[in-house]
C-alpha cells in the first residue's frame, strides 16, 4: 500500500507526518468511519506515547476528525494496547494511537483499531488511503463538528481491567525488574504488577518524550544485563518494553536474553500441561529457529510459520484455530487474553508458565538444540529499487541452490530504510560466512 506499512503509518515527524498531511489522514478516517456507519454518531478513541511530536500530530489529526463530524474521547499517554482494549470494552467505532513503537524519538506514526479491539483491516486502510487521495469525495460538516472529551480515567480503567484478568496471579513473594524504555508503560506496567503484589523495580520510566527507546527498551537488551551486573539485588523475573508496550523480552535471573520465540514455546508448554493449549498449535514467523520448531514437535506440538508483522500471525492464528503466536522481537499475541499484542499480559502469561511449568520441562527448555542463526540490519537508500532488481533476485536464488542446507530470509523492513537479513544453518562458519556473502552483495548494489 501507498502509506500504510506493517503496523500502520510510520516515519520521521517532522518530515513526512506534517501537520496538512496528517490533517488529511484525521479528515479520511473520518470519512471512512462515516461511511462505515452511516446511521451512528461516530467516536473514537485517541491515546499516544510520549515523543514529543505526539502532542501537535493529535491536534492535527483531532482537527481532521472533527471536521467530518467525529467525536474524539482523548486518553493522552498509554499504551498501545490499552487503547486496544478500551476501544473493544467500550465500543469505540475506532481506536487510534500515535506512536512509532521501537523507532526512536524522530520517528512517529499512526495505528488503528477496530471496534472490536484488533488491528484495522487491510481493507479499511485501502480505502483509507483512497480517501486520502481523493479529497473531493470527503464531506465536511461545517458548523456540525465533532466534539472533543478528555478521558483522563482511562489509565485507570485498563489497570484496573488487567488486574482483575489476572487476580489469580499471586506475585506477593515476587521481585521482577521492568525496562519501561522511557515510553507508554512507564506508569502502567510498574502499578499493575504492583497490585498482583510483586516488589518491582524499574528502569527508564522518564516520559519527557526525546529519550524513548534511546539506549534502553526491547531493543538494548544490554540495560538489563548491565544493571544485573552492576547490582547486589536479585530478581525473580526481569522484562523490557518497547516504547509503546506492545513488546516485552524476558531475561534469566542473570540478565540472558529471552526471545519471544522461547517465550511463546514456554507458555505453549505450560499450557499444554495444563490441558489449556487450543488445537495444540503454535504460529510463529520465518524468522523462528528450526531447532524450536523440532522441539515442539517432539512434544506433538505443531507450529507454523507466518510472515514477518504482527497482522501476518494474528491472521494465520485466526486460520488455525491458535491462542498463541508471535516473534522473536517479543511481539506476541494471546487471542483469549487481549485482542491485540501486549507486552504486559505477555510478561504475566510467561510469569504464570514458569510457575506452573515442571522442573523437567524447564530444564529441556534451557537446552533446546538452536541452529546458528545471525540476523543483520542493514541500512539502504532505496530497498525497493534493490528488491525489485533481477540481479537481486537471480543472486539469491544461486546463494541458496548453493547452499541447501541453509535456511536465508533477506527482506525490507516495513517501518525503517532497512535490509533484515537472516541466515541459519548448522554451525557457525556457515552461518557467518553466508551472512558476510549476502551483506557484501547488498551493499554492492548500494554503489
Amino acid at each position: 500500500m501507498k502509506y500504510f506499512g506493517t503496523d500502520g503509518i510510520r516515519d520521521l515527524a517532522d518530515k513526512g507526518l506534517g501537520p496538512e498531511f496528517v490533517l488529511q489522514i484525521g479528515k479520511s478516517i473520518g470519512a471512512y468511519l462515516k461511511e462505515m456507519y452511516v446511521q451512528d454518531e461516530v467516536h473514537v478513541c485517541i491515546g499516544r506515547d510520549p515523543r514529543p511530536s505526539g502532542v501537535r500530530i493529535e491536534q492535527n489529526l483531532v482537527e481532521g476528525l472533527q471536521s467530518v463530524g467525529v467525536h474524539c474521547h482523548l486518553f493522552g499517554i498509554l499504551p498501545t494496547p490499552a487503547v486496544s482494549r478500551l476501544c473493544k470494552n467500550k465500543q469505540y467505532h475506532l481506536g487510534i494511537v500515535i506512536s512509532a513503537s521501537h523507532n526512536p524519538a524522530p520517528y512517529n506514526g499512526i495505528k488503528l483499531f477496530q471496534k472490536n479491539g484488533e488491528k484495522a483491516s487491510e481493507e479499511a486502510e485501502k480505502r483509507i488511503e483512497i480517501l486520502m487521495d481523493c479529497p473531493w469525495l470527503i464531506q465536511e460538516t461545517p458548523g456540525i463538528p465533532g466534539s472533543l472529551i478528555r478521558e483522563p480515567q482511562a489509565i485507570q480503567e485498563y489497570i484496573s481491567d488487567v488486574v482483575q484478568q489476572y487476580s489469580f496471579l499471586n506475585l506477593s513473594s515476587m521481585n521482577i525488574l521492568v525496562d519501561c524504555a522511557n515510553g507508554a508503560t512507564s506508569s502502567t506496567t510498574p502499578a499493575i504488577l504492583t497490585r498482583l503484589g510483586a516488589c518491582v523495580s524499574t528502569l527508564c520510566t522518564q516520559t519527557d518524550g526525546s529519550s524513548i527507546n534511546q539506549h534502553c527498551g526491547s531493543l538494548h537488551p544490554e540495560t538489563i544485563r548491565e544493571y544485573v551486573q552492576s547490582t547486589t539485588k536479585t530478581f525473580d523475573f526481569l522484562f523490557s518494553h518497547d516504547g509503546d508496550g506492545d513488546r516485552v523480552l524476558a531475561f534469566t535471573p542473570e540478565g540472558k536474553l529471552i526471545d519471544g520465540d522461547h517465550m511463546i514455546t514456554t507458555i505453549a508448554l505450560s499450557r499444554d500441561q495444563l490441558h489449556t493449549l487450543s488445537k495444540k498449535t503454535v504460529v510463529g514467523t520465518v524468522m523462528t529457529n528450526e531447532g524450536i520448531i523440532e522441539y515442539l514437535k517432539n512434544k506433538n506440538i505443531e507450529f507454523y510459520r507466518s510472515d514477518v508483522g504482527d497482522k501476518y500471525v494474528y491472521r494465520d492464528m485466526i486460520r488455525l484455530s491458535a491462542q498463541i503466536g508471535g516473534e522473536q522481537s517479543g511481539h506476541l499475541l494471546f487471542l483469549d487474553r487481549s485482542p491485540t499484542g501486549d507486552g504486559l499480559v505477555s510478561a504475566l502469561e510467561y510469569i504464570h508458565a514458569i510457575l506452573t511449568l515442571s522442573q523437567p520441562i524447564k530444564e529441556s527448555l534451557q537446552q533446546i538444540p538452536l541452529y546458528v542463526q545471525n540476523l543483520t540490519n542493514l541500512r539502504v537508500h532505496d530497498k525497493n529499487r534493490i528488491l525489485s532488481s533481477k540481479q537481486f533476485l537471480e543472486t539469491m536464488e544461486q546463494i541458496q541452490s548453493q547452499n541447501p542446507e541453509a535456511r536465508m530470509i533477506v527482506r525490507p523492513s516495513g517501518t525503517e530504510p532497512l535490509f533484515r537479513v537472516l541466515v541459519e544453518t548448522p554451525t557457525q562458519e556457515k552461518t557467518t560466512h553466508l551472512t558476510q556473502q549476502i551483506v557484501h552483495f547488498i551493499e554492492t548494489m548500494e554503489d
